[in-house]
């Protein structure tokens, strides 16, 4: 299942009144390619970078925008998409429990 699937299903994630660009944030995290101009155009517009092709994964990634931007509900469908299905317990020893922190500046 691709993350922007996940995160928009109303039985999952929840979100699915996304903006075009919340869209194109979900899929630049899933790893999806984005497929119209206009996702391309708008992955131009709010990083200032060609779209570098279907397997761009970013390593890290700085949200700037203002309140109910749609930054927090994003970042914890990720968090919960890749505990479920990141293939992490590999790095984990038998019975230990993992943890996935999310940080923000005032919470």
């Amino acid at each position: 299942m691709s993350f922007l699937r996940f995160v928009s299903d109303a039985k999952l994630g929840g979100f699915t009144n996304m903006s075009p660009p919340q869209r194109v944030l979900a899929k630049i995290l899933g790893g999806e390619a984005l497929e119209t101009a206009e996702e391309t155009n708008l992955f131009f517009k709010h990083t200032g970078f060609d779209y570098p092709g279907p397997d761009y994964r970013p390593k890290k990634v700085c949200l700037i925008c203002g309140r109910r931007g749609g930054k927090s509900r994003i970042v914890a469908n990720k968090a919960v998409f890749e505990c479920i299905t990141g293939g992490h317990e590999k790095y984990l020893a038998d019975g230990e429990a993992g943890t996935f922190l999310i940080t923000a500046q005032d919470k």
